[in-house]
């Protein structure tokens, strides 16, 4: 793990990164995978070999990202939600 003292708070980014080995490069992208930062490229792969165009990919990001976060939403977002369903 990189190493950094306390006169070290004020920490580059890139600084810190090429102090990671690969195994800690992999923790930080999963990381980012698993806080809806990054989408991994195997599905955006996947996405466009059943031809989804850009725009949709965003759209099934964004749905997928709502889908698990119920817990969070207000009795508006909900209703709205499920108001939007209903129409189709």
């Amino acid at each position: 793990m990189p190493y950094f003292t306390p006169d070290d708070l004020d920490i580059d980014v890139d600084d810190f990164l090429s102090s990671c080995d690969s195994s800690e490069i992999q923790q930080v992208i999963d990381y980012l995978i698993e806080d809806g930062h990054l989408t991994p490229e195997r599905k955006f792969s996947q996405l466009r070999e059943r031809g989804v165009s850009v725009g949709e990919s965003f759209y099934i990001e964004a749905i997928e990202k709502l889908s698990d976060k119920y817990h969070m939403l207000t009795r508006e977002e909900e209703e709205l939600i499920i108001k939007l369903a209903k129409r189709f």
